[in-house]
């Protein structure tokens, strides 16, 4: 006797016959199928950590295995991400235009949930290694190393 039920589990019921006075007796197998199997899916690739420029476009790439049923969204430290017109999903991606340091720094996060089963995973975090732009203007004289000044973002340096 075999029972399967189709949708959400295979149940299948098999008799076992014990030599001892014609005993049967049933046992039931439940196996997960269906939906569930839908939930085999990894991060490819997931993001990385990335060296940018501060003030150039950057991509911070997300996917999955398996897209179907598949939603994603992004945190920047642990808080859901919201689409700007500098900063915003792109498909699974997130793309980051000007990037700047006091607004993009931080550990970035892929979540991909599975919309039919809920089951969702969460990336390991990637950061923006953000290097600062230094203007250089030619020089022919000299600079005294001593006499140099941190302002802000800036280091100015006194012309000897």
């Amino acid at each position: 006797m075999d029972v399967h039920v189709t949708n959400t589990f295979n149940i299948m019921i098999h008799p076992v016959y014990f030599p001892l006075k014609g005993a049967v007796i049933y046992f039931c197998l439940l196996a997960l199928s269906g939906s569930r199997s839908q939930d085999n899916f990894y991060f490819d690739p997931a993001p990385i950590d990335q060296d940018v420029l501060e003030g150039e476009d950057t991509l911070l790439r997300c996917d999955v295995s398996n897209r179907k049923h598949i939603a994603f969204y992004w945190q920047l430290d642990g808080k859901p991400l919201v689409n700007t017109s500098r900063r915003y999903q792109d498909e699974s991606d997130l793309r980051i235009k000007q990037v700047d340091r006091n607004k993009d720094s931080g550990s970035f996060r892929c979540i991909a949930t599975n919309i039919s089963t809920g089951v969702s995973l969460i990336s390991t975090e990637a950061k923006l290694n953000i290097i600062c732009k230094i203007l250089v203007y030619e020089c022919h004289t000299k600079i005294d190393p001593f006499k140099v000044k941190k302002i802000g973002k800036f280091l100015v340096f006194q012309i000897v």
